[in-house]
Parts: structure tokens; sequence; C-alpha cells
């Protein structure tokens, strides 16, 4: 039984598609769980209506703090995050399965393929330093399978809220250093959306992501800083 795991606000025009894509699996060995930060709309009533979901409503609460009330709630040995607005192929919650029955029980990551902007992507290798998580995954949302025990670990623990934007980034380039347990799929389990708070603020996004990299690799704080100016003048002249 694999857990999907979301955060929501205010989602009620955007979350058709993602809940069709969870009608449509092949496979029903699944439980949506969902911690709403509070919505107005009638995000919480379309989400109960659902016999495949679980939903808290919290008060006032970030994406993280959501995110990570969400994780807590599930019940199964791993997750898959997913936003609001991303789309699951129709045999995602299949091959999960498969591949999680198939694999090394204290496997802690396991990494997947994913689409982005109508084009497959996959781990891109290379530089932790440079590239971040997407050495080993494309995306931390439908991008990956995370074991839940990891959260339970003192040097690790959940989502660190202080990062409104990048606290996966943060949580998954503190799980790589400690050197939790990896394994690849060339499988693709849905489509990322861009549509996110990380697309439309990308500057802080930006900016949070290289804070992030400079406290774990701090003797390359000048490279990351001249990252930081690369990728700003790209989107700026857009070369």
């Amino acid at each position: 039984m694999l857990s999907i795991v979301s955060a929501t606000l205010n989602s009620e025009e955007r979350i058709g598609r993602f809940i069709e894509s969870l009608r449509l699996q092949t496979s029903k060995e699944f439980t949506w769980y969902v911690a709403d930060g509070g919505s107005e709309d009638r995000t919480v009533e379309i989400i109960q209506e659902l016999d495949f979901a679980r939903v808290r409503v919290l008060k006032s609460s970030s994406l993280y703090e959501a995110l990570n009330a969400a994780i807590e709630m599930s019940d199964s040995e791993y997750y898959l995050v997913a936003g609001d607005d991303d789309i699951l192929s129709s045999d995602a919650v299949l091959i999960a399965n498969k591949i999680i029955n198939g694999s090394d029980p204290n496997t802690d990551i396991i990494n997947f393929n994913c689409q982005i902007d109508g084009q497959v992507r996959r781990p891109k290798g290379g530089c932790l330093v440079w590239r971040g998580v997407q050495v080993f995954a494309p995306a931390h949302a439908v991008g990956m399978l995370i074991s839940k025990e990891l959260h339970s670990r003192e040097d690790i623990g959940y989502y660190d809220t202080y990062y409104a934007i990048a606290a996966d980034q943060d949580f998954l380039i503190k799980a790589y250093l400690k050197g939790v347990s990896q394994c690849y799929s060339d499988n693709i389990l849905g489509t990322f959306s861009t549509g996110g708070v990380s697309s439309k603020k990308r500057l802080e996004s930006l900016r949070q992501w290289t804070s992030i990299q400079i406290k774990y690799f701090p003797r390359y704080r000048i490279v990351l800083y001249l990252r930081f100016v690369v990728v700003y003048l790209k989107w700026i002249f857009r070369f």
C-alpha cells in the first residue's frame, strides 16, 4: 500500500486534474493523505468526498508544516509527495508498489524520472554542490519515494519549516550527506507542475536554494554565489 501525501490551500480550482489521475489508477493500493492549511473554498469538502483520501485541517499552516502533518498521518513504509496540480501516470501506484516490493528493504529513497514541461527529465548526475537534488532526481514531488522511517532519525528529522519554499532541498541534501541508501528506477510516476510557489517566486526560491547549499558546503561559498548570479542573469536575458 502506497501513501501519497499532499499539502493544500484553496486548491479547489486546480486540484481536479490530480484527483482525476488518482481515480484512474490501475491499482487502488494507495491512500491519499492531505493536510490542508485552512482553505476558505471547497477544497476540504471535495477531498472528504473521496473514499481513498484522508484529510486533516490545520490553522494557518505553511506548506511544509502541512506536508509534515500529512507524512505523520500516513501509515505506509514509503510515501510519494504530490502537488495539488501535479498529475500521476495511470500506472504510477502499480509501478511504485512493484518497485518497493522488489527493492532492498533498507533503501531510504527510490528515485524516478518525471515529466516536466512536456519532456522526460532524468537525474542529471554531476556535482552535488552545483546541481543539488537534481543530481539524483529531477523533482521532489512525483520524482521519488521516500521512506517514512527517515523522519524518525534525529540527524535528519522532518522538513525544516524555516525554508518556506526550499525545505525539500534542505531535507534531501542533509539526507544525502548522511549517507542514506538510494536506488534509481527508469520509470515515470507522473507530471510535475511548474505552476507552484517555487516557480512563481523564482528569485526567493533561488535565494533559499543557495543559502541551503552554502550551509552544507561552506567551502564553496564563492562558487555558489557565482552560480546565483549566473542563473539570475540567464533569467533576465533568457539565454
